[in-house]
């Protein structure tokens, strides 16, 4: 028992330690919204952050986000290279995760990254070649063009993983965004093969603009009856899906716009130029509570010592007593149910006996930001002429991201549930034996007894179960892309959100087009407009 105090502060320190380092990163995420690279960069290379090593991954990334938007695109694949390389390894470890989490909580572990995110190092990769070729002599630009397509078949090859693994659910297992890069990258090195390749792959963008984009609100108004039946789709034709299931938005429009124009490009061979806006950021990951109901821990505990514990108090007389010491009521949880939340009430009342005292849990989320504001870029020439430019999204990253978190969330749900409970059930045992032994000074120094002996294994559950709300929160919201014909010369380049009577203009700086090549033109929005109304967390399929 002397032990317990040395082992509580080496929590403490360790849980102080790794609060500093996500204040540095929550600091440097603020660097980076305000445009400010090189603060961001000097927060996150510091020993304190770089010696993480479970959050190396994390660091990595980040670290080539702002080497990239600062302009800096070798320095950018070198961190990009290795967080490449670190996924892969880490990859395997995050597909056993739901298996994993049952026994411990996902803070301990190496993050390893989600498939949205480990296919976002390849975009970035990608466009890294890209930009470094397009600003070099024509040695420097084959030798970048033919790095980003290796590029591409690396993420294609990662992609068609997440593909298997995904088979039949609706959450992110493939990328338009990489069908249309790809696509361009094969037509500027312009071989038969890689034009006929090219060609293959806007024919596969235009199945996927129903089959990956037609579950978001943004692209499909009829999105929540196509994610219910998408497990059926399988049986059915991609034209009976279209429609059944598909009522188009103005963005699904404009993108399959945007792919017949480029598809048109190939076949005439075009100088056009390839326009790419990243806008925003993506929102910052955070902690969704849910409740487990006290009967259905007791139904599964396994531990025969804490078995015999309850079995000796009863559940009637814990479920009488938990109330006494604080433990909050859940109104509607339900006998043989798992969980609830706020949003998913279970819809069965409970009986009288398990109405019933519940732990709460928490696991991660992202919550959905409305894709509502349409981007177009503005050319003006020297000479004060102006070419207006609409932009198509072609990934909607915070979606892919909110979606897949969920989907994460609700595979665990159960097991953490279960897991978290028995903990915070062992403390209400001990509460309950701390009440006991102090019954014969009183009731009121009973309860105190057991309250103090409550919020002290509640602390030191609540210490050790935080839900894991790492992640890459340096990516954009949105993606979008188009292709322009644009003559020659310098322009000044301006950027405009629209959403209803509202707009937002951005400078851009100055582009140069040339006659040399196919052109390439990248810029990145930091700014989010503001939600119109509190999106509301779907509830993560939990039963």
């Amino acid at each position: 028992m002397r032990r317990l105090p040395v082992l509580f502060c080496l929590l403490i320190l360790a849980m102080a330690s790794g609060c500093a380092t996500k204040n540095v990163r929550k600091q440097a995420r603020d660097d980076f919204a305000r445009g400010d690279f090189a603060e961001a960069e000097k927060k996150l290379a510091s020993s304190d952050v770089v010696s993480e090593a479970k959050n190396r991954l994390l660091t990595l990334v980040s670290l080539g986000s702002i080497a990239h938007e600062a302009g800096r695109y070798e320095k950018s694949n070198l961190f990009f290279d290795q967080a490449a390389e670190l996924a892969g390894q880490l990859y395997t470890t995050s597909i056993s995760e739901v298996a994993a989490t049952a026994v411990v909580n996902d803070n301990s572990q190496s993050y390893a990254g989600l498939d949205y995110e480990i296919s976002m190092i390849y975009y970035y990769l990608a466009m890294n070649d890209l930009m470094i070729g397009y600003a070099g002599t024509p040695k420097e630009i084959n030798k970048s063009f033919s790095s980003a397509r290796t590029r591409i078949l690396a993420w294609d090859s990662f992609l068609e993983t997440v593909r298997s693994k995904n088979r039949g659910k609706p959450v992110y297992k493939d990328d338009v965004a990489a069908k249309l890069l790809g696509a361009y990258v094969h037509r500027l090195i312009g071989t038969r093969e890689d034009r006929q390749i090219a060609k293959v792959l806007y024919s596969d963008v235009r199945s996927l603009l129903v089959k990956s984009l037609a579950m978001f609100p943004a692209f499909n108004r009829k999105a929540g009856e196509f994610r219910g039946a998408y497990r059926d789709f399988h049986k059915k034709e991609l034209d009976e899906v279209r429609r059944k299931y598909l009522d188009a938005t103005g963005h699904f429009d404009k993108l399959e716009k945007f792919v017949d124009v480029s598809a048109r490009n190939l076949a005439r061979d075009t100088k056009s130029t390839l326009v790419i806006l990243d806008s925003g950021m993506i929102p910052e990951k955070s902690e969704k509570v849910f409740t487990v109901g006290l009967s259905t821990l007791i139904d599964s505990i396994e531990d025969e010592k804490t078995r015999r514990a309850v079995d000796q108090i009863g559940t009637v007389a814990l479920l009488q007593f938990a109330p006494r010491i604080g433990i909050g009521v859940v109104a509607l949880a339900v006998a043989g149910s798992v969980m609830s939340d706020e949003n998913n009430k279970p819809d069965t009342v409970a009986s009288a006996v398990d109405r019933a005292v519940g732990f709460e849990f928490k696991l991660p989320c992202i919550p959905e930001v409305p894709t509502d504001v349409d981007y177009k870029l503005v050319f003006k020439s020297k000479e004060g002429a102006e070419t207006e430019v609409p932009l198509a999204v072609v990934n909607p990253v915070n979606d892919f991201a909110s979606l897949e978190v969920e989907a994460r969330s609700g595979a665990v749900a159960a097991k953490t549930g279960i897991r978290v409970g028995l903990k915070y059930l062992t403390g209400l045992v001990a509460a309950y034996a701390a009440y006991r032994s102090a019954a014969s000074a009183g009731e009121y120094l009973a309860v105190l007894a057991a309250m103090a002996t409550w919020i002290a294994a509640k602390k030191v559950v609540d210490a050790t179960e935080a839900a894991d709300v790492r992640a890459w929160d340096l990516l954009p919201q949105t993606i979008s892309m188009t292709e322009v014909d644009i003559p020659p010369g310098k322009y000044d380049l301006t950027a405009v959100g629209v959403r209803g009577a509202d707009n937002w203009t951005f400078g851009l700086g100055e582009v140069e087009i040339t006659d040399k090549t196919k052109n390439i033109v990248k810029r990145r929005v930091l700014f989010m407009p503001p939600v119109l109304k509190p999106s509301t967390d779907k509830a993560a399929g939990l039963m």
